[in-house]
């Protein structure tokens, strides 16, 4: 990870919420760590998070729960959720909501949890660019329409797509 990002982990298991923070350690990143879904909520509200990786069996809120809340607030962060048990119609609720990027299986290998965080940040940085250019492209139209108004066919392409000066 190039980037200084801010992962929040939510696991109502202290050693592993233990586990995923040694992972992650000497990596460029911040780490937020919650006990549970309210937790989590709390430190949403007073940082900005790039990345959740959340337990999906936790008292209170499922982490899926957790995440059906937080996507209409937080729409750009990606999810990852942690789970014990392979559970497809969670899967497919969650994928059809939008609002998980990856189910990943406890026990998980830490190299391919690396990896998918890894990939899940540039995916991240992708959206953001993307949200940035067409806020650019955006302005530039506004101005290509304010030149419209003023010089009328100014912005008009010439038939044979020769512009000639006059």
């Amino acid at each position: 990870m190039s980037e200084k990002h801010t992962i929040l982990l939510i696991d109502d298991e202290v050693n592993v919420l233990r586990a995923l923070q040694r992972l992650f350690e000497g990596e460029d990143c911040i780490i937020l760590t919650a006990e549970n879904a309210a937790e989590g909520l709390k430190i949403l509200e007073q940082a900005p998070v790039d990345l959740i990786i959340s337990d999906h069996r936790m008292p209170g809120m499922s982490g899926l729960e957790f995440f059906e809340k937080t996507l209409p607030q937080y729409p750009d962060v990606i999810r990852i959720i942690l789970t014990g048990q392979a559970e497809l119609e969670m899967a497919i609720k969650a994928i059809n909501n939008g609002c998980v990027y990856k189910f990943i299986l406890k026990p998980w290998n830490n190299y391919d949890l690396k990896i998918t965080v890894k990939r899940a940040l540039e995916q991240y940085h992708l959206l953001q660019d993307n949200k940035d250019l067409t806020k650019e492209l955006k302005k530039r139209d506004a101005v290509l329409q304010e030149l419209e108004k003023k010089h009328p066919g100014i912005t008009r392409m010439p038939e044979d797509g020769i512009y000639r000066l006059s």
